[in-house]
């Protein structure tokens, strides 16, 4: 997996790319093929590649995991994959519709 900038992240995000930085954002695909943007272990950005919905965390968090927020809308601003988006700023909401636990990862 490259190691990136955070300054470059959305470059990778944009294009659905696996990366990290440093280990405090990453982008990957999980067990089911969805592409999730973490920062730190928080799930920020899942894209469910089979219907290409997108799920942004609007949740405030500290000004590091802002930052990263701020690299995911400047990604979102560049695909032209995504059929439906949704802003989320309820942490219940994001779970259910995603599948991902605050901090915690994939629910089983």
């Amino acid at each position: 997996m490259p190691r990136v900038n955070t300054k470059e992240a959305h470059l990778f995000i944009s294009e659905l790319q696996p990366f990290s930085s440093n280990g405090a954002l990453t982008g990957d695909f999980d067990k089911v093929g969805d592409y999730v943007v973490k920062s730190y272990t928080t799930p920020i950005f899942v894209f469910q590649t089979e219907e290409r919905k997108a799920f942004l965390n609007c949740e405030r968090y500290s000004v590091t995991t802002s930052r990263h927020q701020g690299q995911v809308r400047q990604a979102i601003a560049k695909m032209d994959n995504i059929t439906a988006l949704e802003y989320l700023h309820e942490k219940e909401e994001f779970e259910r519709l995603t599948g991902y636990h605050i901090r915690q990862g994939r629910l089983s």
